[in-house]
């Protein structure tokens, strides 16, 4: 089934979910402007500069190329559940002679198995004994995200010679929400949604331009990227979004 969504859309579903939240209440747009004022985000948010920050981390790649582009698309497909495990077990993984915990230990796997992870026709054939050999066995809903490799994997083989690169190259629209539009068509497992309370979040989707935009300092979605929203997420892990940048307060 074809979906359209836009950024009003987006936002009208979070606000009908945030009017019947209960442990979260914003009155008005005048009390998130005074949370902005008060944590001194403004200067940080000022300041922020995308591409520096995607360039000084250095588990991100440092050359925009086709397998940079194939490595960010299987780092957000995979972006999302970073808790421990129901018996608190963690899924630290070491690279290079660091520890890397939480959602940092994706991008290290990745890394540390790029040689063989990094291909849609080895992914979109996963075995559980072959992930639990490349991700450290803790990691949660790991059948889940061998689903959605094998659920995305077998797309780029069946129709983009194996590699994402070809899908954004035969990409043909500038704008930022045409292209979400166009991943979540193509790429199922990226309509965040959930029909319990009809609220869309898109927050991999918009993950996934966002690193695109800033890995390539700009090339893709320059004039479109103040459209997206700050993705939702479950958990505090980085004071400011690529997006804060352009929020109107």
């Amino acid at each position: 089934m074809s979906v359209q969504v836009d950024k009003s859309v987006l936002i009208e579903s979070c606000k009908k979910l945030l009017s019947s939240a209960i442990h979260l209440k914003i009155a008005s747009d005048s009390d998130f402007k005074q949370i902005i004022k008060k944590e001194s985000l403004q200067s940080k948010i000022e300041k922020f500069d995308a591409f520096s920050q995607w360039k000084e981390n250095e588990l991100n790649p440092q050359v925009f190329n086709s397998f940079a582009i194939d490595w960010i698309f299987l780092c957000d497909l995979l972006n999302f559940s970073f808790w421990n495990d129901e018996n608190g077990n963690d899924f630290d993984v070491e690279f290079n002679g660091k520890v890397y915990k939480n959602y940092w230990s994706l991008p290290a796997t990745l890394n540390k198995h790029a040689s063989v992870l990094i291909d849609s026709k080895f992914y979109s054939q996963i075995t559980l004994e072959q992930f639990d050999q490349i991700f450290n066995p803790n990691i949660p809903l790991k059948e889940e995200r061998i689903r959605l490799m094998k659920e995305a994997g077998k797309v780029l083989v069946d129709k983009y010679e194996g590699s994402f690169a070809i899908f954004l190259k035969n990409f043909e629209s500038k704008d930022a929400w045409d292209f979400i539009n166009c991943l979540m068509n193509e790429f199922p497992s990226f309509r965040d949604y959930s029909e319990t309370n009809s609220t869309w979040f898109l927050k991999r989707a918009q993950i996934l331009v966002a690193d695109l935009w800033a890995a390539s300092e700009g090339k893709f979605f320059k004039d479109s990227i103040h459209e997206l929203t700050i993705f939702a997420d479950y958990r505090y892990s980085e004071p400011i979004s690529y997006f804060c940048s352009n929020i109107s307060l």
